[in-house]
């Protein structure tokens, strides 16, 4: 196509319409393209984000199963922590058990060495006894005083208190019982039972707890009811004259004397004549002295031994009965040599002359 002028002189350009479709057709092919790509990208973009949603998901299953395998660890560890308690449970149960028994067979080895000590009091055939009643083959008479709720293995002072009374009881209500005079004891028959006053005892040894609680006790040394003795008149003897068999009580040791204080005797040191002889009377009144220790040394063992003083009565060395010459026992039978060994040792028990002293200890805790 050929340029014309216009009026003004100028040139008209003209574009072919082939250019022009061709440049349409461009623009027009070329802008399907485009958002083609733009749904591909858009369609990337949502894949992506699934992908993402599920390894959210896959991270979040993984943290719950980390967090339920901490749960399962923790319940084994409890279950371990349960089966440890109960296993120390088992063991203290165990060790309960154990203690018990062996607590058990102390109680039962306690008793029975008490049993043992109770049959092996001493049984000695003497002038004397005492009352409280000792025990064991020392004559010990323990003993613990004060407050009552202290736990202690030992008798309390209730207990002491307790044999003493019934001791007292027929001295505190006498049946038939006449007031002897010493110069009259002649002319008084022999089933008179003589009275044996109380109203001679120190105060102290008569208060409810015989000084037993203050831990300052009276003991009671008992004539021993030995029938038909009489005491004779002799250089040991001064019954005649002051109408009382003598007591005489010493301390063992040097120890002992240091931590027995002073002895306080009533009704005198000894024993009124007018209650001699025994004849087995009915109701009879065996004569006792009441032997006060206002203040014995607490927590050791005090010995002491009491002696009836007559000159009637054999010393210790002439009571043991003779043993058999060995050429006696070639001789003799076993079972003869049996009963001849148990006689020996049983002499002190069944002879008829009695023992005139009395050993004892005491024991105040």
């Amino acid at each position: 196509m050929a340029s014309s002028q216009t009026e003004n002189g100028k040139k008209n350009e003209s574009y072919p319409l082939k250019d022009m479709n061709s440049s349409s057709t461009k623009t027009d092919e070329t802008t399907p393209l485009t958002k083609h790509n733009d749904d591909n990208n858009g369609g990337e973009n949502n894949v992506g984000k699934e992908q993402t949603g599920l390894e959210e998901k896959l991270s979040s299953l993984e943290k719950d199963n980390e967090a339920a395998n901490q749960n399962t660890k923790r319940t084994v560890i409890n279950l371990g922590n349960v089966e440890e308690i109960l296993q120390d449970q088992k063991i203290r149960v165990i060790i309960g058990i154990v203690g018990c028994v062996l607590l058990l067979l102390a109680i039962a080895v306690i008793i029975t060495l008490l049993i043992l000590n109770a049959n092996n009091d001493d049984k000695t055939h003497r002038f004397l006894r005492i009352v409280p009643r000792p025990r064991g083959p020392t004559n010990l008479v323990y003993y613990r005083h004060g407050d009552l709720k202290k736990e202690s293995g030992i008798r309390s002072w209730m207990e002491m208190v307790k044999e003493i009374d019934e001791f007292l009881a027929p001295y505190r209500r006498p049946i038939n019982a006449s007031l002897c005079a010493v110069n009259d004891r002649s002319s008084i028959p022999d089933d008179t039972v003589c009275l044996f006053d109380l109203n001679t005892i120190a105060s102290e040894c008569l208060k409810p707890d015989y000084g037993y609680m203050s831990g300052s006790p009276c003991i009671f040394i008992v004539f021993n009811n030995i029938t038909d003795w009489m005491p004779n008149a002799g250089s040991n003897d001064t019954s005649d004259t002051t109408g009382v068999v003598e007591l005489e009580c010493t301390t063992n040791t040097q120890f002992d004397a240091e931590n027995i204080g002073p002895m306080e005797f009533t009704p005198y040191q000894g024993f009124s004549s007018v209650f001699f002889p025994y004849k087995k009377q009915i109701n009879y009144m065996a004569p006792f002295v009441a032997l006060r220790l206002p203040s014995p040394t607490q927590n050791v063992g005090i010995g002491l031994t009491c002696r009836l003083l007559a000159s009637n009565l054999q010393p210790s060395s002439s009571l043991q009965p003779p043993m058999p010459p060995p050429s006696t026992l070639l001789n003799q039978t076993t079972a003869t040599v049996t009963n001849m060994i148990t006689t020996a040792v049983d002499y002190d028990y069944y002879t008829q002359e009695p023992v005139p002293y009395l050993p004892f200890n005491i024991y105040i805790e």
